[in-house]
């Protein structure tokens, strides 16, 4: 079956053929994963970028109210059809400007990587997954030494139905001679990839290199539908190779992130941020039904569990908490809060140094703030929804 063409997403850029496979890729929260697989784009996710396992909650914590969870939670509810590639980061480890390396990846943070490659593999299903070998960006001899290194593991990917990309990096050594190492170290032949970020690789390397190989696939790192440039190596791959399947990856929303320079007015995707939170604050308290949890301002004040130990303490001072009240309010906030509404309506004995209306009013402040923290995934997904899916 034809992929489907993710590229008409944007209309006012001419329409690529129905054949290219776009990504986006370099998510890291469950709000754009599900919001650009909700849009029917394929995703991508980066080793050491996206969260593996939730944090630690307090098991008292109230059911309803929802803490971060991981990315692979976001993995196991994609739409069936969705492809998912996974990148080991490894482009973080060189300075892109200079080509000084910032910090070698060790061994140990590579088994980790690989790991992650496996984890998604398991949830996803290898014939859905498409892989980055490892690389080192700039230098074809690091290159092939982790390829050797790690070729045990990516066989073990490849046999479960992985596909496999190997980057191809400029250097010395001819792309295609390149790409042949790579495949006899790996045991397999992947699919080439080429860096197309800056056009870091010559097109007349790269036509070249598909040429001598002639490959039935390869892959555009860097480019995604927004780009002028992919338009340009499509055609050049497809005249060097007919019929060959292409596939190109991005992070769509770096260009509509942040405010732009001398107005300061803030890009597509930071507007409709901003709008998106106070449509959200507004909403959890009335209950707010998200694909990550439910918010309810009435469950609340049910339970404070959700109130850090530091905010505790903070509130305590700013109302003038007592000692006691205070070691009690930090231990179990509910607890101290309905005594303290008790002794008000004169249902329980005692006096209070603070006032109850001040108190509340500090808890609904609080809970103005988390939810602002605590929605960011539905905030991403629906400003992704918003400004990439009109």
């Amino acid at each position: 079956m034809k992929p489907k063409p993710q590229l008409s997403l944007f209309p006012d850029l001419p329409k690529l053929d129905d054949g290219v496979i776009a990504y986006a890729s370099g998510l890291s929260t469950m709000g754009e994963i599900v919001g650009f697989a909700e849009l029917g784009w394929n995703v991508g996710v980066t080793g050491g970028n996206c969260s593996r396992t939730p944090p630690t909650r307090s098991p008292d914590a109230h059911r309803t109210l929802p803490f971060e969870t991981s990315c692979m939670d976001a993995l196991r509810h994609i739409p069936f059809g969705t492809k998912v590639m996974v990148d080991s980061g490894a482009v973080k480890e060189v300075d892109r400007k200079t080509g000084r390396v910032r910090r070698q990846m060790s061994d140990q943070v590579w088994n980790n990587r690989l790991d992650f490659y496996d984890e998604v593999t398991e949830i996803v299903g290898g014939s859905r997954v498409l892989l980055i070998a490892p690389d080192r960006i700039r230098s074809q001899d690091m290159t092939l030494e982790r390829v050797s290194r790690y070729a045990h593991r990516m066989r073990r990917l490849h046999r479960k139905g992985c596909d496999v990309l190997a980057v191809l990096q400029p250097g010395k050594m001819p792309l295609a001679d390149f790409h042949r190492q790579i495949a006899k170290r790996l045991g397999f032949t992947p699919i080439p990839a080429f860096p197309m970020g800056a056009r870091e690789t010559d097109e007349r390397a790269m036509e070249l290199c598909l040429a001598t190989l002639r490959p039935a696939r390869t892959h555009f790192l860097g480019q995604g539908p927004r780009s002028k440039y992919l338009p340009e190596v499509v055609k050049i791959a497809k005249r060097t190779v007919p019929g060959i399947v292409i596939s190109c990856d991005s992070y769509p929303l770096r260009a509509m992130k942040g405010y732009s320079q001398g107005a300061r007015r803030p890009k597509p995707f930071t507007e409709s941020e901003l709008r998106t939170t106070d449509e959200l604050r507004s909403e959890s308290f009335g209950g707010l039904d998200t694909p990550f949890g439910g918010f309810d301002f009435t469950d609340a004040f049910e339970s404070l569990d959700w109130l850090a130990l530091g905010e505790r303490f903070e509130i305590a001072k700013r109302i003038g908490m007592n000692a006691e009240d205070t070691a009690a309010w930090a231990f179990d906030p509910t607890a101290l809060q309905h005594r303290a509404t008790g002794i008000v309506h004169g249902d329980d004995d005692g006096d209070l140094d603070f006032d109850l209306q001040t108190l509340d009013d500090e808890i609904e402040q609080a809970w103005v703030r988390w939810v602002e923290r605590e929605t960011r995934n539905e905030r991403h997904r629906r400003s992704i929804l918003e400004v990439l899916g009109r």
